[in-house]
Order: C-alpha cells, then sequence, then structure tokens
C-alpha cells in the first residue's frame, strides 16, 4: 500500500469529472451512428481530448493530470451513462497514459516528444515472437481485440521473453511499437460492441529497441526505469490494479444509464393494466436492487483505492523530527490483530464461539478499523475515545476494564504491534486480570472448557492446556486472514458500534514517557565481496566490531 491523500477530490479533480458529465448526453446521441459505422465518432475522440480525459493519468510533466486512479474510473464511469463503447475505449487507452511512464524516459521521448496528446493501443496477449538482435529484438506476431487502436500512434504488445536470471523460464514483456510498425486488420463485428473497433493487430519482423520492452512481473525501481524521471506515489501502483479496474469501471456506468433511462420512460409509460411503470411494484423492486448494487460496486472501487499506512509503507520522519509523518495517511488493521479477528471469526463459524466483539483505542479514525473487522465477521465493535498516544501498560488496563464488563471466555490479541515494535500488551493484560495467556499461538483449540495453545518458543514449538477464561496471542502462523466481500461490507455498516470515553474509566492516561527527538535509522550500506575467509574475519572484527 501507498500513502497519499484520500481527499482525491479536489477542484480540479471535480471539473474533470463534471465535464465528463456534461458529454454523456452528447455521448448519447451519437451513440447509434458509432454502432453503425463500428467506430465512435472522431468528433468524440476530440471532444475528451479537449477535455482532458487523457490527461487524468498522465504525469505532469508531460502536461498531463497526473490524478488519483478514482478520478479516472470516475470520468469513465459518467461517460458510460451516455456511451459505453466511448467508456470502453477512454478505459483502455486512456491507461496507457499510466503505463507509458514506467518505460524508460527514451521510450517516453519516442511517444510524446513531437505531441504529448498522442494516444496509445494496446493487446497484451503473449502471442509476438521475439528474437533478440543488437539493441533490441526482432519481433513478429498476430494479436485480436485492440480496442481504440484506429485513434492511436503507439500500441503496447504482449510478448514472451526469457527471464533475465538465466533459469530458462519465460515470462511476459510488453513491447511498444509505432503506428508504421503494425497493421490493423479490421475483422472486428460484434453485437453492442462493435464501436469500440476492437480490431486485430499484425506485425511482422518490426524491430523493437530495448528501451521500449517492459517485463510485466519486473515493478521494482530497477525494473521501472521510467520512475527516476516519475517518481509520484501513482506510478508505484501494480499494473494489475489499475488496468483491471480501467477495462471494466465502465459496465458499471452504464448499468447506471440503463437505470436513468428505464426510470425516465417508466415515469410516462402506461401499461396494460392502466398504470404507470413506475406505479409497479415490482418494477420498483428490480430498480432499487439494481441501484443497490451499483452503490456496492462503486463503494469497493473506491475504498479499493484509499491508502492506507501498512507494513509495506515506509513511514518518514518528520523533517523536524518531532514525530512521524502520518499527514493524510489511513492506518489499517495491525496485521497481527487482524490474524486475531480472523481467528475469533473461525470460532464462531465451527459453533465455538457466540459472538465477536471487537475493541480499538483512539479517535473517531480507528472506527474504519473496527468496521473493516466487522466486514471481515465480527458481530459489534467497541470504540474507547481518546485523542493521546497511549503506551502498551495504559492499552492493557483500559482493555482490563473492557474485559470486566464483558466476561469473555477468550480474549485473542495480536502478538505485537507493527509499529512500535511492542510484544508487550497481551501479557500485560493477562496479569491484570488474573488469567491464563498463551503468547506467540500457532494453533489454537478450544475443548471442555479448555484451550490448547500451539506457541512457538526458542527450542521450536510448545503445547500448552489453559483453563478459560484466558489471554492469546497470535503469531503468523495461526491463520490467513479472509478479504471482506461485498455483503459483508454492507452488513458492517448497520452492525453496532459502541463509543466509550476513556475518562470513564477513571485511569491515568497521561504519559510517563517524554519523547525528545524522532530520527529515521541509518542508510543501510551496500555489502562487499570478500576473496577469502580471513578477509571476511577481519572485517567483521575492525570494521562491523560484531566479533
Amino acid at each position: 500500500m501507498l500513502t497519499v491523500k484520500d481527499d482525491y477530490l479536489t477542484p480540479e479533480a471535480v471539473a474533470v469529472i463534471q465535464r465528463a458529465k456534461d458529454l454523456a448526453p452528447l455521448l448519447a446521441e451519437r451513440s447509434r451512428a458509432a454502432e453503425d459505422a463500428g467506430i465512435i465518432p472522431p468528433e468524440t475522440i476530440a471532444d475528451m481530448q479537449e477535455a482532458g480525459f487523457f490527461k487524468v493519468l498522465q504525469p505532469k510533466r508531460w502536461g498531463g493530470y497526473e490524478m488519483d486512479p478514482r478520478v479516472f474510473y470516475s470520468v469513465q464511469m459518467e461517460l458510460a451513462k451516455g456511451c459505453m463503447a466511448t467508456a470502453w475505449v477512454y478505459g483502455v487507452v486512456g491507461v496507457h497514459n499510466w503505463q507509458i511512464p514506467l518505460f524508460p524516459e527514451q521510450a517516453q521521448q519516442d511517444v510524446w516528444g513531437d505531441d504529448p496528446t498522442t494516444l496509445t493501443a494496446s493487446t497484451y496477449m503473449p502471442t509476438g515472437k521475439a528474437e533478440p538482435v543488437e539493441g533490441g529484438y526482432k519481433f513478429s506476431g498476430h494479436w485480436s481485440w485492440s480496442s481504440g487502436s484506429k485513434y492511436c500512434k503507439w500500441i503496447l504488445l504482449g510478448g514472451l521473453l526469457p527471464k533475465k536470471d538465466g533459469s530458462g523460464e519465460i515470462e511476459h514483456c510488453t513491447f511498444l511499437l509505432p503506428r508504421s510498425d503494425f497493421e490493423i486488420v479490421e475483422n472486428f463485428d460484434v453485437l453492442g460492441l462493435r464501436a469500440t473497433a476492437s480490431h486485430d493487430i499484425h506485425v511482422t519482423d518490426a524491430f523493437v529497441p530495448e528501451h521500449r520492452t517492459h517485463r510485466t512481473n519486473d515493478h521494482s525501481d530497477e525494473g521501472c526505469l521510467g520512475r527516476e524521471t516519475n517518481p509520484g506515489w501513482l506510478y508505484k501502483i501494480p499494473f494489475t490494479q489499475v488496468f483491471q479496474r480501467a477495462v471494466s469501471t465502465g459496465c458499471i456506468g452504464a448499468t447506471d444509464g440503463a437505470i436513468e433511462s428505464f426510470r425516465k420512460r417508466a415515469a410516462t409509460f402506461v401499461g396494460k393494466h392502466g398504470s404507470k411503470t413506475a406505479e409497479d411494484v415490482n418494477s420498483q423492486l428490480v430498480v432499487s436492487e439494481a441501484m443497490m448494487l451499483t452503490d456496492q460496486l462503486k463503494l469497493v472501487l473506491l475504498r479499493n483505492f484509499q491508502r492506507i499506512v501498512d507494513y509495506n509503507v515506509k513511514v518518514r520522519v518528520k523533517p523536524d523530527n518531532s514525530g512521524l509523518d502520518l499527514a493524510n495517511a489511513k492506518m489499517s488493521i495491525n496485521p497481527f490483530c487482524e490474524i486475531a479477528v480472523e481467528e475469533a471469526v473461525r470460532l464462531k463459524e465451527k459453533g465455538i464461539a457466540t459472538e465477536v466483539v471487537i475493541i480499538s483505542i483512539g479517535d473517531k479514525a480507528c472506527q474504519e478499523q473496527i468496521r473493516t473487522a466487522l466486514a471481515l465477521g465480527a458481530d459489534r465493535g467497541i470504540q474507547i475515545d481518546t485523542p493521546n498516544a497511549l503506551d502498551s501498560l495504559q492499552v492493557a488496563k483500559l482493555l482490563q476494564k473492557v474485559v470486566e464488563e464483558e466476561s469473555p471466555d477468550l480474549v485473542i490479541l495480536g502478538k505485537q504491534s507493527i509499529d512500535s515494535d511492542n510484544n508487550q500488551t497481551g501479557q500485560m493484560l493477562a496479569a491484570l486480570c488474573g488469567l491464563p495467556q498463551g503468547t506467540f499461538a500457532s494453533v489454537v483449540d478450544i475443548n471442555d472448557n479448555k484451550v490448547n495453545v500451539t506457541r512457538e518458543v526458542d527450542g521450536g514449538l510448545q503445547t500448552i492446556a489453559l483453563t478459560l477464561p484466558a489471554i492469546v496471542t497470535t503469531d503468523l502462523r495461526l491463520n490467513e486472514p479472509r478479504y471482506a466481500s461485498l455483503p459483508n461490507i454492507m452488513k458492517a455498516k448497520r452492525k453496532p458500534l459502541d463509543v466509550k470515553s476513556a475518562a470513564d474509566y477513571g485511569i491515568d492516561l497521561s504519559s510517563k514517557l517524554t519523547v525528545l527527538k524522532y530520527e529515521a535509522p541509518a542508510q543501510r550500506k551496500g555489502g562487499v565481496k570478500v576473496a577469502e575467509v580471513a578477509e571476511l574475519v577481519e572485517k567483521l572484527k575492525n570494521e562491523a566490531k560484531v566479533i
């Protein structure tokens, strides 16, 4: 995950989306003619260019807007309300302005050096045959389904290359070719999709220089050389996360458009029974279910692109060393605590537990994590509201009060917090409550009012039997957390979440620790090769000073 602002609907973004809304009625008027002609009209491409739609994901250094992908998808959904074919072509062609920046700078210059509005088509099927030659590859092949290619001067084509590791295995690679090197074979005629002009592409012995190739599985900074000149967070998102939504999101907007059309007709159409369709109960039910479905799809689409701070993110120290820079960042569930939630839900699914209660301590922002846990299958949540940054003992004392109120048979916590690397709260809670504890659990088995916990110890694994009620902290090997399903995400909104004040528990929450300064750890230096063991020992003694 990445840290970016979640308030992606800037005034500029809102203006772009509004231009898409304004264009949709005109697209609807052109849609029939576009279907008949087998291609969206050139004036539609011109209108989209003028409105800046193709600039949404394009780098600012190339005249683009470099906006959040959710702006791109919002534009696409609005266009689809007028013409699905137009939205499809926009999704496919427009997303390439995000992909081109991953290529080396020379490739970007090849495409946009003379005209930053140049468009690129694609078909990623790995049917291309590449033969290594000096400076690049001799490339040939035949591909199907290249939407909007007639309006594009460049194309991205899929082929196979041996992996660089010398293993002999092959991997997918994308080759970038100019219009002079590929032929468009006009053979596409699919009902309802004619206007996408998704024709075949043919290439014979075209030379593709090395800088115009990109291995699909290589998303490191070293593999995506374009990140040297395009370092923004936008170009660090995995390809599939961007592209798959680009080719599917238009369907949501098209469904919205169909609903709107039906409602307009239903408001005036009188059926054989003498009443308007809009007054028919069955029609109302169908429309409401369709609207709920599109709302759910949009919720998932937009939420999935919220940037959160988790174990994949490098958190930076503030310039003045006063703390960590978490501005505009969302938080995720601590991975070990997510495992604890999963285990609790599994116990309920087995019929062992009757209720799963989620507890989080913090300000209002932590309600999002509680709702996430509720979507995973928990029954209700409790937020203990406090603006203070608490230490492990203070957290344990607050949890003790909740345990006294709720009287649970089993309390499951993550074994540690990954942000501070503390492994203390579970043990402290067990001591305060006077309950047995099983830490670092990789197996939890409940039978006859006892819980058998297989736990990690220095010498391997140990199994202990605890009398319930008990405290358990989770190891990574305990389970693999599930993904929240769409229906459960919607249900989580309606599940109870109680907000309680930390002050009500009568616990001293004043900090006993004063932080003077935050500093980032020293940058790790690269390793060196040594010629012999004696040299290694010498460096360990005198340079590393570890022996």
